[in-house]
Order: C-alpha cells, then structure tokens, then sequence
C-alpha cells in the first residue's frame, strides 16, 4: 500500500512539470514570432501571475493587440497557465498553488529554458521599448525570485560575447545581452545580497516541508561547491571592462568576503541560539563553500582583500573576549599581565577556526597568513590583540597539520621577510607558545610543547650561523633572522642556554663568521646579537663590542633595518674621526678645559691659514681669473683677524724657555732617512719608533739623494712595524695614519724601488690581513697621487666647440626662442671620464634683464709666472697637465695580477683572504680608472678582464669580491676610449671587444639573479655605462664612415653580439 501510495503521488507530480514545460514552449513561441510590444509584455505578464501571487495587473488598454492570431496564442497561453495551477492544487493540497509552480519551475529546466529566451529574446529586441514599471516587475522580478545558484549558472554564459551567435551584429563591448547579463548581476548578487544566499544554501539553511523545498534548495556536494565557488572567482575575468567597478577586482572580491563572513556569523549565531551549540561544525557545507570561495580568491592574488574584511571581525571577537575575561575581578587587569588562560576558553568560541579548517589549499592559507599578518601590521594593533588572532586561527591546527606548522615555524622565519612586529607576533605564537611580556603565566597550547620550542630555537640558530647563509642571503633576510635571534634570547634565560644543545655554539659561531665580514651591516647585527647574548648569560655587566654603541640602540629590534643601517655607515664613511658618544656634561668641565680647548682652536686655525697661504703661493695666478665677491672679502677678513698685530689672547701667550726632557730628546729626531729605517726596527725603544713616524713622510717629500737607496729599506720596515706596540693606547690610528702616509709617499716619490718590495711582500707569509690590506691601500692611493700630481690649469680658454646639425643623437627639436643660438657640445674641463655630452646654445636677455660684471685678479707677480710656465712647458697655449702614473701602470698591475690564484703557506685569496682579494680587485680597478684614455689602458684592460672572467672571482660565493669586480669592470668601461672600442668593434682588437660583450651578459645577470642588493645596483650603474660607451662607439664609427664615403662602403665585424643601445 505504501508504495502505491508512493507511486501516485509522484505521478500527481509529474503533472505539473509537464504542463510547465508546455507553457514554456508556448511562451517562446509567442515570443519568436511577436511583432508588436503588447504580445511580449502580455505573455511575460501571464508568467508572472503563474510564479508570483502579488503580481501587479496590466491596466486595461496598455498594450492594444489587432491581431487575431496573437490573440488567439495569447488566450492558449492563459488556459495552460489555468492548468498548470489547478494541477499543483491537486498535486499539493496543503500549500500555495502559486508557490508550489514557483518552486517547481525554478528548480527544473524551465528557469533555464524561460531564462535563455529572454537574455537572448526579449533583452536584445524589446526592453528597450518596456515601460520601467513592466521592467521591474516582468524582467528584473524574474531573476531576483530566481535561487542565486541557479541565476549564477545561467547568466555567466551570457557574459561571453559570442553568446547565442550575435557577435555578429555587434561588437564586444556594445553587446546587449553582456549589459544586461552585468546589471542582472549586480541587482541579484551584490545589491540583493545573492552571494550571502548562496552560502547559506551550503548550510541547509531553507528546511524541506511537506515533501517539497520551502525557499531555496538544499546543495550538499562538495563538488558543486567548488565549481560554484570557481565560477564566483571568474565573475570579474569575464565582465566586459566597461562593466560596472562592483564586477572588477578587488570591489567584487571584496563585497563578496563580506557577504561569506555574514553568512557565516548568522549562521554561527542561529546554530548558537536554537540548539545551544558553543562549537560550529568543521565539516558543515556552508564553511566548505565559504573555504573554498576564499581559497579561490587567494589564489587569484586577492589575499589581501580578504584579510582587510577578516580583521575587523576578529578584533571584535578578541575586545569581546576579553572582557568577558575580565570579569568576576576586583579591578580590570591590563591586557598584557592578564593570564592567557582567562580568555582562551571564550576565544574558542566562534566560526574562525571552521573557515580555515576548510581552506585545504597550503598556498592559498599561506598567501592569507601573509596578507593578514601584514594589515595587522599596517593596523598598528597591539601585541596581545594579534597574538590572540593567530591564537583563533591556526592554534586548532598547528599540531595536527604539518603545513601550517611548518608555516609559522620555518617559512615565515627563514624564508619571507616581514616587519619586525609581525615577526615578534609569530615567534611568540609558534616558537615561546605564550602572549608577549607574559612568559611564565602562559599554558601550554599543544603537547610537548617545551620540546618543540627547542627545536625550533636550534633550528634558527643553526641556520643563522651557517657561513652560507651569511654569504648568499640577501641582506634584508639576513637582518630579519638576526632580528629573531635576538628576540628569542631575550625571551630566554641562562637556563634555557646551557639546557639546549649545541644552541650556545652555534651563536659563538654566528658571531665570529660575522664579526669576521667586511660588510658593516653584517658586523652591525653580530654586535646586536652579541649584547643580547651577554645580557642573557651575565646582566650585570652587557658586552659592548664598540665603545660608541648605546644600550637603547641595541636593545631596539625594530630598528634593525637597512635604512638605518645605512644612514650610520654613511655617517662613519663622512666624518670617520667622530663617534656617537655623548659628550660630557658643560656644569662638569672646569676653565682650564674651556682654556685648553680654545688654544687648541686657535692653533688649528692658525695651522689652517699657513697652508692656506702657502697654497695659494704655489698656485700660478691667472689674470683672466674670475673671482668671486663674497669668497674674496671673506679671505681678506680672515687675513685680517690671522694679522701678525691681531691682539688675541693666544697671540699673548709667552714662550716656554724652560728646558726639559722633550727639549733634550728634540736634537735626537732622525735628519737622515737610513736613520728613520734604524729607528723603525728597534721595538724596544718606542718613542725613537714614534719619532721616526712623525718625521718620514717629510723627509721623504723632500727628495733627498739617498731616496733611491732607501727606499726599499724604509719600505719593508714600515710594513713591519706594529703600531699598536709603540704607541700609547688611544693613538694607534694617528700612527697607522703616519705609517700609511709615509708609504703612500715613498711609492709616489720612488716607484720603482718600492713597487717591487710591495709587491713581494703582498704575497709573503710573513704578514697577516691587515698588512696586506694595507698594502693594497698603499698602491691605490699612490697610483691616485701620481695621476693628479702634475696636473695643472689649463692654458686654453676654450675648446672648439661643435656645432651640430639635425642628428639623431642631438637635442630635442622644440621651438627655440628668437635670437636664441644653435646648439653646441658643452665643455667641462673637469670631467675628463664623461661619456655622454650636454649641449648647450646661447639664449637673449628678458626684458629688463642685466648682466652683473665681476672683479678681475691682476698684477705683475701673477702675469710673470705666467710667462715662466710658458717657457718651461715650450710652447705657448699647451696644457701642462701630465699622468706620471700610465708609465708605472704595468709595473703595479701586472704582477699583482700574476700571483692571486696561487695557494701557498699562509695566502689563499681565492678562500680564506677573500677580504684581500676584494682589495685587490678593488685597487686594479683604480689603477686602471688612473690611466683612462690613455695609450695603456686598453693594454692592461684585457688581461684585467681575463682575470674578472674566471670564475673563482665573477661568480664568487661572497658579495664583497663580486662588488669590488663590478667596480673593476666599471672602471675599465670609463677608462677606454669611444674611438678605440670602435676599432675594436670592426677586428682591430678582438680581445677588448669579447670582453666588453661578457660585461654586459654578466653585470645583466648579477642585476636579475644577485642575492646582494648592493651587487644589483652596481651591476645596473654598470649596464648604463656600457650603454652608454656603446652609443659613443656608435657615434664614432658614424663620423668615420663619413669620414670615408668616398672610398666605399665600410663594413664592421663585431663578434659576437651586435651593440646593445641604451
């Protein structure tokens, strides 16, 4: 009995549907073959009174019809709609005929069917033509009755523009059915909260009632979940882009994460209230589809959009479990010294936890944490409010899914780079398992909790102090795992150091490998640690690596950034002589200090007008000189306070006629420079060390005849001596200052006595780093020295300037002004490595404009020497500047450059003295800068190049040796000449030619592929001068084909690549 009456009552069901079916098509019948408005809008009237039973009525004799025929089919199509509700009376007795149909026909084929006809029908021929009130009620009705879903399902097709064959008759943009697809979106979706229906369909929150589906149907499958959420993602991918902004990215993403949140707090608060429920359910649909929907969103790069609306909720909750933490106390406790655990249990509570357990996707979890944690980060939040956060979210999970452990515990520490907050919120959630500032009253959150903290600290510090990580991780990450470091060891206690293995090793480690590298800012985060450490192991007594460090400094974590970081070293690089220590209270100093120091003022004031003077003496007066005003009444009042009759106080002071030790010891000052190189070996006797120091450069300026014999004598002895030996303590550098001074000068006064004797000794095993480097130093600054030692002022007024016509590589062609001059090449005397000219032209006054006239130096003295330089130099209007270093050139590169990759006892550059070879390169590149455009730098610029193509050194493992090649390779780029790149370019020398293509390929890959910031920027500075070379070798080879038209076409060979232009 049970199944006939099962039978029958789906026939009595079947019914309906068929009759709705017949209606349909009888409806797009009508449709198709309408040719007047009043058939249209009279059918689509009969269909909303079968669905809807407030249906407006039609006002008698809006719409007339005179044909007979249409008449006829309109009268056919009420008589169905007449059967179609006396069956579903019958089928369902005890329900609405008219929401019985409604429910029928929007979950059947004929939404779909009646839908179809009219996007593709009614939208494109008649709308149009429908008054507004038949629009909304007839159309726009008809879709918003419509279950979101199923609305979704059938208007995106109507979004591509070959929808139903009419791309033909209209363009893309101008479609109708895409307009009319967008605005039904928007109405549906967006205004009536469509995609909040949605999601609440996933969660069954329409219940079945007598057989049949009251409101919308329930979707169970997960399946149609993820394709629903696929098609949500793809909305704004499809649109037109003239659609509305509310369909584009990131407005849609972001209504539509509003929409999901809402429907899962509703629903969350419903389940709450009616069934008394404290814990939403992970596996419920509705948190399926809003996990998936937010995956997708993630996934398209929408992450931050979704996190920007995840916020505001999750505060509330947390300032709403917080004070229900709060109470039952006698006064409010502060957030940060509350127990942690008086608020876990009511921060359990919420749907948070359901969302993400339902986001299975590790990239899409990962791009969210990101994204959150950076708007906390920009929010400003506080430490606990975003501790509590990340609690909420991942602290269900971080246990029991490997991903997300994996994620706060390695990713998010040694692979991304946050701001400094958020890496104190992650290390204090996954790594210290407690609130910040609350490390002895937070619970454990999962099992085996200290066991995991270890492991993750070992982890860190290992990675921290490996010599790889510190030669091939870009500085800001290198920062960033120091910041960590240190935030941990604060967290920590001495305890905890001796009770972990291999920690304490490791930092010691870390330490010296840092402290050990050339680069300041990685010697800046090994001082940071070191005091961290030390105020861990003893508090009482912090380590201080330098003596100008401050506590407040190095205890500042979010200071610890590269802007900063790079603002002191530039201020070291500025005034090297001054520290940051605070100078010493004024209410403490007493006169003689007052006194003393303005002696001491006076003194170098009076020091710094005699060299001044003496100066200008040697300087060759030019009596075309143009002088300045202001400069010159500022000297003449300076001599005049300086005067031999000025009645200052320490022109007042008496002379000291008492005779004492440094009176007896003066006559016993070396006069001989064999003296100085005996007093430079005796260690045991200090002061004759020191007086040696003081005296030497002097003597050796003066060119005394025994400099030739001396001079490798002095030179080896000066490398040997130990300063810090034979001086009192705090003024070691003054005499490492006076010890590289005096070998700067015998280098640039006895070259080839001395280059020897440093060259050998570079590589000797008898010397350490630091002499080495100041070897290095030596030969850079003298090479520098003997290239502007005879430079002088140039005789020429001006050069002959080149007027050019309309060329491709000239000024712009904009409107000049009247009377306004051609365009010249600029000259600047000063700027002899310049590679791209400026140009200038001669422009009239303003109205009203005149030109100040300037004083003119003249006199006999100046016009006399004048005459001299002429006779010396033998002719008249020659420059008399010279480069007495291109000679030398060879003898200071060339067996540097010999002996660099050979191992021996005590010296490998290309291993351990990767400092030295740094230098090296660095002085090769100042040698070779010392010689541009000169005969021997093309010479000495290939076997340079060979030596930067090896791979021990151009794809060296540190960054200082790479930068200090990028230098070299720079340098070499300024110091070859246009014209001969040109030649090179068309066979003459293949060598420089190779050389200049690998600099581009390589200084192109170091500025893409460089983990060293400072690399890439060098490596760029260096492609924009090779582009630079390479258009005035263009240039070049233009004026010679030129040059020699008349002889024929000229072709050149360039090997390899072509020139690449800038």
């Amino acid at each position: 009995m049970e199944e006939l009456e099962q039978d029958g009552s789906s026939q009595d069901a079947l019914v309906p549907e068929l009759l709705l079916a017949q209606f349909v098509s009888k409806l797009g019948v009508i449709i198709s073959e309408a040719t007047e408005l009043g058939s249209v809008v009279c059918s689509l009237h009969c269909l909303a009174s079968l669905l809807r039973p407030n249906c407006p009525k039609l006002s008698s004799g809006a719409f007339l019809l005179t044909d007979a025929h249409v008449n006829h089919s309109l009268r056919e199509l009420e008589q169905l709609a007449f059967s179609c509700r006396r069956s579903a009376q019958d089928a369902y007795p005890a329900e609405d005929p008219v929401e019985a149909l409604s429910q029928i026909f929007y979950q059947g084929s004929s939404f779909t069917s009646v839908a179809k006809i009219l996007i593709s029908r009614v939208a494109t021929d008649w709308l149009v033509c429908f008054p507004l009130p038949s629009q909304l009620s007839l159309f726009d009705d008809f879709f918003i009755c419509a279950p979101p879903s199923e609305l979704l399902l059938t208007l995106m097709p109507a979004l591509t523009p070959g929808y139903y064959a009419i791309e033909d008759n209209y363009a893309a943009e101008m479609n109708p059915v895409c307009e009319v697809a967008e605005r039904l979106l928007i109405l549906c979706l967006i205004e009536k909260n469509g995609l909040k229906k949605i999601a609440l369909d996933y969660a069954g929150y329409f219940t079945k009632r007598g057989g049949a589906v009251s409101g919308n149907f329930k979707i169970t499958n997960a399946q149609s979940a993820s394709s629903i959420a696929q098609i949500i993602a793809s909305i704004p991918d499809k649109v037109r882009l003239k659609a509305p902004p509310s369909l584009h990215s990131p407005f849609f993403y972001h209504t539509s994460t509003s929409q999901f949140l809402a429907a899962a707090e509703d629903c969350w608060r419903n389940a709450a209230e009616s069934a008394g429920k404290t814990k939403a359910r992970i596996d419920d649909g509705m948190f399926l589809f809003i996990g998936v929907a937010l995956t997708k969103f993630c996934r398209r790069g929408h992450a931050d959009v979704v996190a920007s609306q995840m916020l505001p909720g999750l505060l509330q909750h947390v300032k709403h479990a917080t004070e229900l933490g709060r109470v039952g106390e006698e006064s409010k406790a502060e957030s940060l010294s509350m127990p942690f655990d008086m608020v876990s249990g009511y921060l359990e509570l919420s749907f948070w936890p359901s969302i993400v357990a339902s986001m299975e996707d590790p990239h899409a979890l990962e791009r969210l944490s990101e994204a959150l944690l950076l708007e906390m980060a920009t929010a400003c939040i506080q430490d606990w409010d975003a501790y509590c956060i990340l609690w909420i979210l991942f602290s269900p999970f971080i246990a029991s899914r490997v991903t997300i452990r994996a994620l706060f515990t390695e990713k998010f520490l040694l692979w991304k780079v946050f701001p400094i907050c958020c890496l104190r919120w992650i290390l204090h959630f996954a790594v210290l398992c407690c609130p910040p500032r609350t490390h002895d009253s937070g619970s454990p959150m999962w099992a085996k909790e200290k066991q995991l903290q270890k492991v993750v600290v070992k982890h860190i510090v290992e990675v921290w102090a490996e010599e790889t990580f510190i030669q091939s991780v870009p500085m800001q990450q290198q920062a960033y795992l120091t910041a960590a470091v240190g935030i941990l060891l604060k967290a920590m206690s001495k305890g905890d150091l001796e009770s972990s293995s291999n920690i304490l090793q490791s930092l010691l480690q870390g330490l010296s490998r840092r402290l050990e590298s050339p680069l300041p800012l990685v010697r800046q985060m090994a001082k940071r640690v070191a005091f961290a450490l030390s105020v861990v192991i003893n508090p009482s007594n912090p380590l201080f690596l330098d003596e100008n460090d401050q506590m407040e400094d190095l205890c500042d974590w979010e200071e610890l950034g590269l802007d900063k970081m790079s603002r002191t070293k530039k201020e070291a690089n500025l005034s090297p002589g001054l520290g940051h220590k605070e100078m010493p209270d004024k209410t403490k100093a007493d006169d003689q200090s007052l006194n003393d120091q303005k002696l001491f003022d006076d003194v170098t004031r009076k020091k710094e007008e005699k060299a001044r003077k003496k100066r200008l003496a040697m300087e060759a007066y030019d009596p075309d000189e143009v002088i300045d005003l202001e400069t010159y009444i500022t000297e003449r009042h300076l001599d005049e306070e300086t005067g031999t009759d000025s009645e200052s106080e320490t022109s007042l002071q008496p002379y000291d006629l008492s005779d004492d030790e440094s009176d007896l010891e003066r006559g016993k000052i070396p006069v001989q420079l064999s003296d100085c190189a005996a007093n430079l070996r005796k260690r045991d006797e200090p002061d004759k060390v020191e007086r040696a120091l003081e005296v030497l450069e002097k003597l050796v300026r003066a060119m005394p005849d025994e400099l030739g014999n001396s001079a490798a004598d002095l030179a080896h002895a000066l490398i040997h001596v130990r300063c810090s030996e034979v001086v009192v303590e705090r003024k070691e550098q003054s005499a490492e200052d006076k010890r590289h001074d005096s070998l700067v000068a015998l280098l640039a006064c006895a070259p080839l006595a001395v280059i020897g004797v440093l060259t050998k000794e570079l590589y000797s095993p008898h010397v350490d780093v630091s002499q080495r480097v100041m070897i290095l130093e030596v030969m850079s600054d003298a090479a520098t020295e003997l290239h502007n030692s005879a430079r002088g002022r140039t005789d020429q007024s001006k050069p002959h300037l080149i007027e050019l016509s309309a060329k491709w590589y000239g000024p712009g062609s904009s409107l000049a002004p009247v009377e306004a001059g051609p365009w010249r090449e600029a000259y600047e005397p000063n700027d002899a490595l310049g590679l791209i000219f400026r140009y200038e032209r001669d422009l009239p006054l303003r109205p009203g404009q005149t030109v100040a006239g300037k004083p003119r130096r003249w006199g006999h003295r100046s016009m006399q020497l004048r005459e001299e330089q002429r006779k010396q130099m033998g002719m008249a209007g020659s420059s008399t500047r010279t480069n007495k270093f291109s000679p030398l050139a060879a003898a200071f590169m060339l067996p540097v450059m010999r002996e660099y990759d050979k191992k021996r006892h005590g010296v490998d550059l290309l291993g351990r003295d990767f400092i030295v070879l740094g230098r090296l390169i660095y002085m090769l590149g100042v040698c070779i800068e010392c010689i541009a455009f000169q005969p021997e730098a093309p010479v000495l610029a290939a076997p340079l190049l060979d030596m930067l193509k090896s791979r021990q050194i151009s794809g060296h493992r540190e960054a200082y040796v790479r930068r200090s090649a990028l230098f070299a390779a720079s340098r070499i780029i300024l110091a070859l000449h246009p014209s001969y790149v040109a030649r090179a370019l068309s066979g003459e020398d293949f060598e420089i030619a190779k050389g200049l293509d690998w600099i581009r390929e390589w200084t192109l890959r170091i500025a893409n592929d460089d983990s060293d910031s400072d690399c890439s920027m060098m490596a760029t500075a260096c492609l924009q001068l090779h582009s630079e070379l390479a258009l005035q070798a263009l240039r070049s080879m233009e004026l010679g084909s030129h040059a020699t038209a008349s002889a024929g076409n000229v072709k050149y060979k360039i090997p390899g690549n072509t020139i690449i232009l800038p």
